[in-house]
Parts: structure tokens; sequence; C-alpha cells
């Protein structure tokens, strides 16, 4: 048998933590944000309203997740990223 800490497939039997979020401009907070995932062990997380073009996703580039994002295609506003975290 192993240990829950080191198998994936445990984590199916517990609970996932999600958080969604609009941000209405995450540039400013992106450290406080990685802080706060990787801090609270947080399995996704749902961004609106990033304000950023696809040049600045790398900004919010975290060690053991996975980023799924999208520019608004017309105005300076808008943008949603998705942060899933890997096994």
């Amino acid at each position: 048998m192993q240990n829950n800490r080191t198998n994936p497939l445990s984590r199916a039997h517990n609970s996932v933590k999600i958080i969604y979020w609009n941000a209405d401009g995450i540039r400013l907070k992106i450290p406080e944000v990685k802080l706060l995932i990787l801090k609270d062990d947080i399995d996704v997380v749902l961004i609106n309203e990033t304000h950023l073009k696809t040049h600045n996703y790398y900004l919010m580039n975290i060690p053991g997740y996975d980023l799924i994002h999208n520019e608004r295609s017309n105005g300076a506003k808008g943008g949603t990223a998705i942060l899933i975290k890997t096994c």
C-alpha cells in the first residue's frame, strides 16, 4: 500500500482546492497570488480580467503548475488564465 503523499490517485478521495478570482488587472498582484497558491496548496486557479497580453503571461509561470491563458481579442482589458497543478 502506498502512502497518500506519494500516490497521486489518492488525491481523488480528498477535496480539490479551487480558487476563482476576478483580478481586475493581475500584473502587480502576481507575487502575492503565487505565494497564496503555493502556501495553500491550491489545485486549480481560475482568473478572469487579467488585463495581460499573450507576451506577458510568462509572468504567471509557477513551478508545478500548467498555465492556460487567453487574452481579449479587442480592447485593453479582459483576459483569462487557468493554473492547474501538475502531479
